[in-house]
């Protein structure tokens, strides 16, 4: 109803409009919101590495091989 009729995600507000969210009910859904964050699990963690510096060249090789493998 709000957002009728075009239904965009910005609509033309005209004057002020009033925040009709209480203080306690803010409070409540940041606790709930943080608690329920509590238990997600991260990202596990993982070694950084380099990659080769020749991996293109390797990568080219392999190529110029299976292409030399299909035509024989």
């Amino acid at each position: 109803e709000f957002f009728a009729p075009d239904y965009s995600l910005h609509p033309q507000l005209s004057g002020r409009v009033t925040n009709h969210n209480s203080r306690a009910y803010l409070n409540a859904l940041t606790a709930r919101i943080l608690e329920q964050l509590r238990y997600l699990k991260g990202a596990p963690p993982v070694q950084m590495q380099e990659a080769p510096p020749d991996i293109q060249g390797f990568l080219e090789d392999q190529e110029r091989h299976e292409k030399e493998v299909r035509e024989d």
